[in-house]
């Protein structure tokens, strides 16, 4: 993000009233929700490079989990894309929303 950009940002957010809480021990997460900024976290923690497609004995029923990392890198480098165009949500969705849901999509083996 340019300097400038930034600037914007930061303005925009003051103008708006939009505040960031970062957490930490002494500021800790809502109670009823902690479990889940928990997970959260552990999710943000998870890197591409360490995952690893295992192989057992549904394999041959989920052959769509060999092609996840693959996926994931085009996703991001599409979303980083989207991003550097500046596209708004109705913009980045329209590109994007179709290919994250398309495994809710097709038919699922039970």
């Amino acid at each position: 993000m340019t300097d400038d950009a930034a600037r914007d940002l930061r303005r925009f957010m003051k103008t708006h009233r939009i505040f960031v809480k970062a957490y930490s021990a002494g500021n800790p997460y809502p109670t009823a929700h902690e479990a889940r900024f928990e997970h959260i976290v552990q999710l943000g923690r998870y890197r591409l490079s360490s995952y690893i497609a295992s192989i057992d004995i549904r394999s041959e029923n989920e052959p769509w989990k060999f092609q996840t990392k693959a996926r994931v890198r085009w996703l991001s480098k599409r979303a980083s894309e989207l991003k550097d165009q500046r596209r708004n949500e109705s913009g980045w969705r329209l590109h994007l929303e179709n290919h994250v849901l398309h495994r809710l999509l097709v038919e699922v083996t039970w």
